[in-house]
This record gives structure tokens, C-alpha cells and sequence, in this order.
């Protein structure tokens, strides 16, 4: 009697363990299809970003000095409790021309 109902409960065993390799497979699927589905919004959001501060200097409470480059273009924005004020739009001229003044003001 032992013996046979060991036997019965290793066919369901069996046949519970295929069923559950089927369901495993099938959820690997679905988790899958989420996380490419997460990946392909995250990284097509990064794609559209535009807007990227480069560089900032704080002058004090509240107020600072911003490089925000906006595609290829660049502003120089100052902020204070006020406000946000655009200072210079920067083209290769002005950059060249800050970049000539910071070496000549370290000594190189």
C-alpha cells in the first residue's frame, strides 16, 4: 500500500513539474518583455534630453553663475532670490575669448 501511493503522488509530482516548468517559462517571458519595455523607455528618454548645465559657480546665498548648454547652443544665466537673468548667449568667440583669459589669469 506504501509503495503505490508513493507511486501516485511521483506521476503528479511529475506532471505538476513539467506543468510548472511551462509556467516559469512563460512568466520568463512576461518579465522579460516588461524589462525590455523599462529599458526602451529609459533610454529613449535620455535620448531627448537636451538641456544640460555645464558648468556653475555660487556667488553666495542663493545666487550663482550657470553654463546651460541647450543642444548645441550655450547660455550663461545668473540667478538670484529674483530671478533668473540670461547674461551672454556664448558662441566660439566668447568661448575662445574665456578660455584666453583663464590661461593668461593662472600664468600659463
Amino acid at each position: 500500500m506504501l509503495a503505490g501511493g508513493g507511486g501516485g503522488s511521483e506521476v503528479r509530482a511529475g506532471a505538476g513539474a513539467g506543468a510548472g516548468r511551462g509556467e516559469t517559462s512563460g512568466l520568463g517571458r512576461i518579465v522579460a518583455r516588461v524589462a525590455a519595455r523599462i529599458w526602451e523607455l529609459a533610454t529613449q528618454g535620455r535620448a531627448e534630453r537636451r538641456l544640460r548645465v555645464c558648468e556653475m559657480l555660487s556667488l553666495g546665498e542663493k545666487r550663482f553663475v550657470a553654463v546651460v548648454a541647450y543642444g548645441p547652443r550655450r547660455f550663461l544665466l545668473g540667478s538670484t532670490p529674483g530671478g533668473i537673468s540670461l547674461l551672454e548667449t556664448l558662441d566660439e568667440k566668447t568661448e575662445e575669448a574665456g578660455a584666453v583669459a583663464r590661461r593668461d589669469s593662472s600664468g600659463g
